[in-house]
């Protein structure tokens, strides 16, 4: 049976931001299976010839209805292979493909199974690429390998990778996923016929772009596929072509009034936009018409035209956007939406800003008037920058920050932080809530007392109560020092002698909680940082926050817990784990606070009604993994923000309690809980909005992805 085309329906707009790969609709390649195809090893190859870029992924339908997508890995520009197990039976595979590349008509797509020596092959060639990149975790992630396999709990074999420097990964990214749109000029032309609707960009050349900055930028909309566009300057325009118009900078309203297009662009000195920039922003408009703005990625190009140093941007993050201005170039907005809102800011001394601090201003004014779903990432790089983008001076951005904050009525102090090079929010509220601290524990009284007394001697927010869920503890260490917290009424022990639990024990502890906040933590936590409870219950009152995570370290020094991105090895992974005291992360991930997909329940803030409302954690398929993200990702679909600070770091023994459990049975645990997730959540494990598909999904470093 041969291979068909369908146009998968397009899903309604959710309450999360999106992030688009591609602005063309994608299309699924789909082989039936009549009987249904058994389990076993498969080889999935795919390829295309001819211009543009293709990107894909897996959909397994299996005979009982279950649908599960995977990530599958490009081999080279336009090939990918996968090598996959379906755990049951199959109805069919498809691969579903989107980019400007002709989807329909791949020059390859099979389907084969795999012989034992082809997986043999394979799985020597993995072991020797993790072995070079991560000698250390090697012994460790080799064994739950081998138990996973044993277990049929591993459904695919990653193709092996070699570390590589930044550089070259941007090179191998362009090579394998970037547009080409001088070498295929022609073709990128062609991409606008058919549009019903097309828009015309109107692009503001601030007062602060000089005259090399200023014909970089007009060099870079001339050579632009799509040439529907004006460029208003604050001078004199340049002869011979009408596109071209002056404009007052200290009445930047008027020419607001006068623009011809559709949407507006502001560029940053420095910036060109890439010969397909305004073709792609036109399809974007196209595929989400109710769309008011629309950002991309950038690198830097230096006069030769080197680039390096790129910017692969989250969607739609307000808690970020409120220290730094992400969004950067380029950056389309509904004209419509900006005259409603006014370039200039009204408040009293709105005039003194700079014109950095002044398009940061104007970001977070939008933010004001924008739902996430108004907004769309664009995750392919359209613009170059000649170098870093000049920050807007301390003051100012602070200035800025402080007036957003007293037009939404927040009670916060806007100040420096040596952790961080963005200015830094700190929540204020006058009323002072109570947390109902939640920790399960078992026996191992040496990290539970540590956990407790620093919580007790070294928190400067006082108004938190413990409750200590005992799951069988036996030793006397451990009743000794429960008998020393008699008397202490900041401290309840609660008694469950049932299996271990984890979603279940905090299940119950919350059940009895006083707080109007939940802090669910773990037995292996030593509280470090006095202020760290201050900052995340600053952020976690906030309207529109559901989970709040933390800065954990392990005890040598190395990141445990910079947020969690999902998709990462099949189901989710910490972002830049292990990484070392003073790495910034990329994005400056690691040093502003940032809305994420998900946090740690090792120390996690989230008001009880938010966790009431989603019904907890799911004690009945997230037993021990995964109860977490399975939870953050519902706070999420009830349509509030998950945020995680570095502004409030613990230390976290990871999992020192349980230790690392190799056996049968708790391999056979893990993968339920890995099936569960992907069966609950799908293809959104596949798209993490805050992470970047143009990152890798195989390791937890947040490097540059190259296959």
């Amino acid at each position: 049976m041969g291979w068909r085309v369908e146009v998968p329906t397009r899903p309604e707009p959710g309450r999360e931001p999106v992030t688009l790969r591609h602005p063309e609709p994608a299309l699924r390649l789909v082989r039936d299976f009549a009987p249904p195809c058994p389990v076993g090893w498969y080889a999935l190859t795919l390829a295309y010839d001819g211009p543009g870029v293709a990107d894909g992924r897996l959909v397994f339908t299996f005979a009982d209805g279950t649908v599960l997508p995977q990530h599958l890995a490009k081999t080279g520009r336009n090939a990918f292979f996968g090598m996959v197990r379906p755990t049951r039976p199959l109805a069919s595979v498809a691969v579903q493909v989107s980019g400007s590349a002709d989807l329909a008509t791949p020059r390859l797509l099979a389907f084969r199974p795999v012989p034992a020596w082809e997986q043999r092959r394979a799985l020597v060639r993995r072991a020797v690429s993790v072995l070079r990149g991560d000698p250390r975790s090697f012994p460790w992630r080799l064994a739950r390998f081998a138990v996973q396999m044993s277990r049929q709990g591993r459904t695919a074999i990653p193709i092996a990778t070699q570390a590589m420097a930044p550089a070259a990964a941007y090179a191998l990214w362009r090579e394998r996923f970037d547009e080409r749109p001088e070498a295929e000029a022609a073709f990128h032309r062609g991409r606008l016929d058919g549009l019903a609707r097309r828009p015309r960009f109107t692009v503001l050349a601030g007062p602060d772009l000089d005259g090399p900055a200023l014909a970089a930028l007009r060099a870079s909309l001339v050579a632009q596929h799509d040439p529907d566009w004006e460029l208003l300057v604050p001078g004199t325009p340049a002869p011979g072509d009408d596109r071209e118009r002056p404009y007052d900078p200290a009445d930047p309203d008027a020419a607001l009034a006068t623009a011809r297009g559709t949407h507006m662009l502001l560029p940053r000195p420095g910036t060109r936009l890439r010969p397909h920039a305004l073709t792609v922003l036109a399809l974007t408009l196209e595929r989400v018409p109710g769309a008011r703005l629309v950002y991309a990625d950038e690198d830097h190009a230096d006069a030769a035209g080197t680039r390096t140093d790129p910017t692969f941007k989250p969607a739609w993050s307000p808690a970020r956007l409120l220290s730094a201005n992400y969004i950067g170039d380029p950056c389309a907005i509904a004209i419509e939406t900006l005259r409603g809102i006014g370039l200039s800011a009204e408040e009293d001394g709105a005039a003194d800003f700079g014109v950095a601090a002044w398009r940061h201003d104007l970001m977070l004014r939008l933010g004001e008037w924008l739902e996430p779903r108004d907004v769309v990432h664009v995750a392919q790089v359209l613009s170059h920058g000649a170098g870093p983008a000049a920050a807007a001076a301390a003051e100012e951005r602070k200035a800025a920050i402080r007036r957003a904050l007293a037009r939404r009525g927040a009670e916060a102090r806007v100040m420096s932080d040596p952790r961080s090079p963005d200015p830094r929010v700190l929540f204020t509220p006058e009323e002072k809530p109570l947390v109902t601290l939640v920790i399960p524990t078992r026996d191992r009284a040496d990290l539970l007392g540590t956990a407790v007394s620093t919580l007790l001697g070294k928190t400067a927010y006082r108004r938190f109560e413990i409750v200590v869920v005992d799951n069988g503890s036996v030793e006397d260490d451990t009743f000794k020092l429960f008998d020393s917290w008699v008397g202490d009424g900041r401290i309840r022990v609660l008694r469950d002698d049932g299996p271990f639990n984890y979603a279940r024990l905090n299940n119950v502890a919350a059940a009895t909680a006083r707080g109007t906040l939940l802090g669910l933590v773990n037995n292996d936590i030593e509280v470090t940082d006095a202020h760290w409870l201050e900052e995340m219950v600053g952020w976690a009152v906030q309207p529109g926050v559901g989970c709040v995570g933390a800065k954990l370290w392990y005890p040598d020094g190395r990141l445990q817990h910079g947020g969690v991105v999902v998709g990462v090895a099949g189901a989710a992974g910490h972002r830049h784990k292990r990484a070392a005291r003073g790495d910034r992360g990329g994005r400056d991930d690691l040093v502003t606070v940032n809305e994420v997909s998900a946090v740690t329940a090792a120390c996690l803030v989230v008001r009880k009604a938010v966790y009431d409302e989603v019904g907890g954690l799911d004690a009945e398929r997230f037993a021990v993994g995964y109860n977490d993200v399975d939870f953050c990702l519902k706070v999420a679909a009830a349509g509030y923000r998950n945020l995680w600070t570095p502004f409030a770091e613990l230390t976290h023994h990871e999992s020192v309690s349980r230790g690392r459990d190799l056996s049968p049975r708790t391999a056979e645990r893990f993968n339920r809980e890995v099936a569960a997730l992907k069966e609950r959540w799908g293809e959104r494990l596949l798209d993490d909005p805050y992470g970047s598909p143009n990152l890798t999904m195989e390791a937890e470093d947040g490097t540059i992805r190259v296959q």
